[in-house]
């Protein structure tokens, strides 16, 4: 028998800047090995390698352009979109999926139009979203988007309790995430499948030689947790490491570096790139991956990114939140300042303790966050789920 799942979902998935994003399209991915994959999603090109793996593609209908997008976004946490739901009903008749997995975003209150036609649904959380609202509007100014940010909070945390009880399964990737979930559904519906990469996406045709004392910050500093572990890494740890290591250089990659540049005039040696297709090559050239984060919650592709790249990586602890690591084995881990900076020095000091490093890291994310055991962890949930 052929079983037929749609994925939906409301991010631009090409070309995937993020966690979120990378993590989707793996999710596409793993399900195309072994069922027939719809998908509702907004439009991509063509030419997106997912669009040719997939039965169908779905485009989402829009609202970019309404003239209350702020509104509609807190309003939509809570009640449905009537052009959203018509999409799904024209889905529901036409491919009569057996599974609709709703990943990012806010979906509970579609599951009754999935029960209506028979559909068992997944949600696929990449975070604890309510907790993570609630970080970013403690950190927030007084004024008017405090206002935004709480009122975007309230409307989570409520979608959480009203609606994910009514999903078949929820998907989390970490497993303080997955008890978090579990009191919505129970241990039994709260399933852990962790982040993970595919190893092939981050290899070069071409070998990239590394830069011994260059240090690398990935990731979208438009963000609040990643705009706030940069503030404090350049504050705390960054002029330490150059009075140690003059020679030190430090590499912004990722959506909103480059508008940093201005900011950054007082700190020296230190360049942004700004966003790019591919991350690979930067991490291949760097001596050192550095993740300063203080807020955030699930796990973080940054990290599993540098593993893909044999890369080693300096963390705060939280920034390895989720990860099962040992720091000093295959990431070392530092939450202080001066602790941060001493683990970034010693290790560009020591070429060999950061290749065992890497080599061990490499080991972890095959066998635990690479693409082909979470792929089985995939088939298994589901054929668990058709099973019932």
């Amino acid at each position: 028998m052929t079983i037929r799942i749609l994925l939906v979902t409301e991010l631009e998935l090409d070309p995937p800047y993020g966690g979120q994003f990378i993590r989707c399209r793996n999710i596409i991915d793993s399900l195309c090995r072994h069922f027939s994959v719809i998908v509702l999603a907004p439009k991509v090109d063509s030419a997106c390698k997912l669009v040719t793996q997939v039965q169908a593609w779905h485009h989402l209908p829009s609202e970019r352009h309404s003239a209350l997008p702020k509104a509609n976004s807190i309003r939509y946490r809570l009640t449905t979109r009537p052009a959203w739901e018509t999409c799904l009903k024209r889905i529901y008749q036409q491919h009569k999926p057996q599974i609709t997995w709703f990943d990012y975003g806010h979906w509970g209150q579609y599951t009754a139009l999935a029960r209506e036609y028979g559909t068992q649904t997944i949600m696929g959380t990449h975070n604890t979203q309510a907790d993570l609202a609630r970080q970013e509007y403690q950190v927030m100014p007084y004024g008017k988007a405090r206002v935004v940010q709480w009122l975007r909070c309230w409307a989570q945390r409520n979608h959480e309790q009203r609606f994910f009880n009514r999903f078949d399964r929820i998907v989390s990737v970490s497993e303080a995430d997955r008890r978090f979930h579990a009191q919505f559904v129970g241990d039994e519906r709260s399933v852990l499948i962790s982040n993970y990469v595919n190893e092939a996406d981050y290899a070069l045709e071409e070998p990239v030689e590394r830069a011994d004392n260059l240090v690398i910050l990935t990731g979208n500093f438009g963000s609040f947790q990643n705009s706030q572990g940069l503030g404090w890494f350049l504050k705390q740890v960054w002029p330490d490491v150059r009075r140690q290591i003059p020679q030190a250089q430090l590499q912004l990659v990722g959506r909103g570096s480059d508008r940093l540049i201005k900011q950054l005039d007082q700190h020296p040696n230190v360049t942004c790139i700004g966003e790019t297709p591919r991350v690979a090559p930067y991490l291949r050239r760097a001596a050192i991956a550095a993740v300063p984060l203080l807020h955030g919650s699930g796990t973080r592709f940054k990290i599993l990114e540098a593993f893909a790249c044999k890369t080693p990586v300096v963390s705060t602890t939280l920034g390895a939140q989720g990860l099962d690591l040992i720091s000093g084995e295959n990431i070392m881990l530092a939450d202080t300042g001066p602790d941060f900076a001493q683990a970034i020095v010693s290790l560009l000091k020591h070429s060999p303790r950061r290749s065992r490093l890497a080599q061990n890291s490499s080991n972890i994310l095959r066998n635990q966050y690479g693409f082909d055991a979470n792929t089985q962890r995939i088939r298994q949930l589901v054929m668990e789920m058709m099973s019932k």
